[in-house]
């Protein structure tokens, strides 16, 4: 699963993702990738942060991992001499995103609906494009022939 959050993750945003990412984490997903390509500035909260979803994933056998934020970002990261302690993946497309919408908090298609159940819906949604795309291709062989 991969999270996405943009703009400023700071003191008054960083529990709002942390709750989103315990959320994440209690549904059972194996492995969280955490996207700070969208970020444009962190501070200590989201070091924290980082910290804390590293430490739990490790000690219950999951992968936290991160991909590369801009210069601002790993800056601090650096400065904070964590960057070699840390999981830093390839960017990849993922299944499944939960970004910041707009107003700050992390959306999907269903903002009523709670981050692990939209992420399960994405998953079951691209399932379900990959098997209607076999079978169209299963029945053009069969009608082929």
């Amino acid at each position: 699963m991969r999270v996405a959050p943009g703009g400023e993750l700071d003191l008054a945003n960083a529990a709002t993702l942390q709750a989103q990412l315990d959320e994440l984490r209690g549904a059972g997903f194996q492995h969280v990738m955490l996207d700070l390509r969208e970020l444009t500035f962190i501070d200590s909260s989201a070091v924290r942060l980082i910290l804390r979803e590293d430490r739990l994933a490790r000690s219950a056998g999951r992968r936290f991992s991160l991909i590369q934020g801009p210069p601002a970002v790993q800056r601090v990261l650096d400065v904070c001499d964590v960057l070699d302690r840390l999981d830093f993946g390839e960017p990849v497309a993922a299944r499944s995103v939960v970004r910041r919408a707009p107003s700050g908090s992390a959306a999907l298609d269903r903002p009523h609906l709670g981050i692990a159940f939209q992420c399960y819906l994405a998953e079951l949604r691209q399932q379900g494009r990959a098997t209607s795309r076999l079978s169209a291709r299963s029945t053009r062989r069969t009608h082929a022939h």
